[in-house]
């Protein structure tokens, strides 16, 4: 079993709960995380993709709104961005694919910890996309909140992915473990 998490992130919080849900990935199931910029077509030929960004203006991550993260972290030098967090993101990856054709998918986001209908949800967006592109999504979108623009992450959301990464692995085990039925 092969799983590849893909994510973009800003200030590191949407990247720690990449690698989270990575780490929750039970036993037998290799995983790989990369950021959104780094993968490839052949990267895709895997059993699950689990795809990640953070919630800006509402949807995924934009030019415009990266040039806004740019900007808050000059005036704010506490606010480290991530070194590839100004290359093309989640929104230029999935335009850019070719139909999935069932490939097993799960999308989650981070947002403020408020209520979706004043955040936006990245997640929503992207799993509205995949399935355009014919993903098979094995779970609804899930949110994982931020205290501030630049985080940190609410207590206790890494143990919320990690154990979500397991249920994610767990599903895609027994999905291929299913028998296949055939018709003659």
């Amino acid at each position: 079993m092969r799983t590849l998490v893909i994510y973009e992130s800003m200030f590191g919080n949407t990247h720690s709960i990449a690698d989270a849900i990575a780490e929750g990935m039970p036993d037998g199931v290799e995983t790989r995380v990369l950021q959104a910029s780094a993968v490839g077509p052949e990267d895709l030929d895997v059993d699950l993709v689990v795809i990640g960004a953070p919630t800006h203006a509402w949807s995924m991550p934009r030019s415009s709104t990266r040039d806004g993260a740019l900007k808050d972290s000059t005036q704010h030098p506490d606010h480290q961005l991530e070194p590839d967090a100004l290359n093309t993101g989640i929104r230029e990856l999935l335009a850019s694919l070719p139909n999935q054709g069932g490939r097993h998918a799960a999308v989650f986001d981070t947002r403020l910890d408020k209520p979706r209908a004043i955040t936006g949800s990245a997640a929503r967006r992207i799993a509205r996309k995949m399935r355009s592109l014919e993903f098979d999504l094995l779970d609804v979108p899930h949110s994982f909140v931020v205290d501030g623009m630049d985080g940190p992450l609410g207590r206790d959301e890494l143990t919320r992915a990690l154990a979500w990464g397991e249920a994610l692995g767990s599903r895609i085990r027994m999905s291929s473990d299913a028998p296949q039925s055939s018709t003659d």
